[in-house]
């Protein structure tokens, strides 16, 4: 006498249609378990993504920043500059006593810029003798940069004496900050780092 064994190709189930089959049971809690933790993983990547996603749109947004106005200084006569606007940005006290001509032993302003907290931009032209309008309107930070918004216009009136125009304000310094972009409407006209 033959005896024919048939393989079952549902692992054995006698009856697989039925969902409280015995046989199937260990199977189903283990594929259970698998859905859960694939699940959970995905879950768990889905919002790891939304949150860096948001945090990086948060970071993005521009924020306004406080502009400071100094007064009373003027650059150094070795400070070369070309046509229209120019810029800088200085981080530092010793590239700042430069910039302006202060000797050692010269008693500060009393609005001096103080290095551990501010850094100072600067929008200066050449000598003129005609009226020469300058103003920092306002600034934001929007990631690792501060836009400064800028007008500039050299008119036609002119003056009996020379002028040097300048305008000096400081920022404060900002932890990731590490670029200063100037604008005159949508017309980017510089960009400086700020070390």
């Amino acid at each position: 006498m033959t005896v024919h064994q048939f393989s079952s190709p549902n692992n054995g189930c006698p009856s697989p249609a039925k969902p409280d089959c015995a046989a199937c049971a260990p199977g189903r809690v283990k594929n259970a378990k698998n859905n859960y933790l694939v699940s959970m993983t995905f879950r768990h990547l889905l919002y790891c993504f939304l949150f860096s996603l948001f945090a990086f749109t948060a970071a993005a947004q521009p924020v306004p920043v406080k502009l400071r106005f100094l007064s009373g200084y003027n650059l150094s006569p070795k400070i070369m500059l070309e046509n229209g606007a120019n810029f800088f940005v200085i981080s530092k006290q010793k590239v700042f006593d430069k910039t302006f001509g202060i000797d050692k032993g010269t008693p500060p302003l009393p609005n001096a810029p103080d290095f551990k907290k501010e850094m100072v931009i600067v929008m200066a032209a050449m000598p003129t003798e005609r009226i020469t309008k300058m103003a920092f309107t306002g600034a934001t930070r929007a990631g690792n940069f501060i836009e400064v918004y800028c007008d500039y216009k050299k008119t036609m009136t002119p003056l009996t004496y020379t002028e040097f125009p300048i305008l000096v304000a400081t920022l404060p310094v900002i932890a990731g900050v590490n670029e200063i972009r100037f604008y005159q409407g949508n017309n980017e006209l510089a960009i400086l780092k700020t070390k």
